[in-house]
């Protein structure tokens, strides 16, 4: 059942490690977060060569060009960390669902703001696979700083451009 609009407007979520094991590792974003949006996305591509793109977080900024840098600490694995910087955000993120061709999920934290961001991979009838990106974000305001069409506009952006990424390969 969602907050009220003044307690969703300061809901600043559950701490980071509960959100990492306890929502993250189990399949799911933090649906009571004042900022939640999905995309999804049909790729003429094979789960391998999607996955290929999603997994490769060092090259994100090849076909993303809002991502400016990543660094990986030391592979792409659950409870790896990495840092990167998505538009003027600096990001400190680690895995908690690394299930390849199936699924990449991380947590991250950025000014406060506490993030899921889930990537699955659906298997199609005739080799096509639907990705799907879902994330929800919690700090106190946020959702008046960064509202939920804000994000919905960024996580279609990226289905598109991977979507795009992985067809012209």
């Amino acid at each position: 059942m969602p907050l009220p609009i003044v307690g969703n407007l300061f809901y600043s979520g559950p701490p980071l490690h509960v959100l990492h094991d306890d929502y993250a590792k189990q399949g799911r974003i933090d649906d009571q977060a004042p900022v939640v949006a999905a995309a999804e996305v049909d790729v003429d591509a094979s789960p391998a060569a999607v996955w290929r793109l999603l997994s490769d977080v060092a090259a994100w900024p090849s076909w993303n060009t809002d991502i400016k840098s990543v660094t990986l600490d030391p592979a792409v694995a659950v409870d790896a960390a990495f840092h990167w910087k998505n538009g003027g955000s600096s990001i400190r993120s680690r895995f908690a669902v690394v299930a390849p061709e199936r699924e990449l999920t991380w947590t991250g934290v950025s000014v406060g703001i506490r993030a899921v961001h889930r990537n699955t991979l659906e298997q199609l009838p005739g080799g096509a696979v639907r990705l799907r990106s879902e994330e929800s974000m919690a700090a106190p305001l946020v959702g008046v700083l960064y509202p939920s069409r804000a994000l919905q506009r960024s996580l279609q952006k990226w289905v598109d451009l991977l979507k795009s990424t992985a067809e012209a390969a």
